[in-house]
């Protein structure tokens, strides 16, 4: 469970840097 909630938090920390490098 806890490496699920590792992915979950790489995954939208991982989206959120890509939507602010898009801008």
């Amino acid at each position: 469970m806890f490496y699920f909630m590792l992915g979950v938090c790489f995954v939208i920390y991982g989206w959120s840097f890509v939507l602010l490098w898009l801008g």
